[in-house]
């Protein structure tokens, strides 16, 4: 996934990893989610038009608990959000274009 505007992906999710983590840490016996915001963007191929989309990739429900391994949960939620965002572009023509943001919901 080409850098756009700033960073890609995958970069940005390493780069909010410890923060997330901390985030994580000190929500415990909570439920917690991570939602990934984007702009994606496809060519029109018989016009040559721009289309672009603000697009949402949402990791499974995670459980958190006392005992669980933050890194290793992070690490499962960014690797859904990555291959939501890789099937929509395979085949697709959609482009990463920039990020939105990155949300951590939690439910007790």
């Amino acid at each position: 996934m080409p850098e756009k505007d700033g960073y890609d992906p995958d970069s940005f999710m390493n780069a909010a990893k410890e923060t997330v983590i901390n985030l994580i840490e000190n929500k415990r016996e909570t439920k917690v989610k991570m939602i990934f915001r984007c702009i994606m963007e496809r060519t029109n191929i018989k016009t040559g038009k721009i289309h672009k989309c603000d697009k949402q990739f949402h990791s499974e429900m995670e459980i958190n608990l006392q005992g669980t391994y933050t890194y290793e949960m992070y690490t499962k939620m960014k690797d859904t959000i990555k291959e939501r965002i890789t099937f929509l572009r395979g085949g697709s023509n959609w482009k990463f274009r920039s990020i939105i943001r990155l949300e951590l919901h939690t439910v007790k």
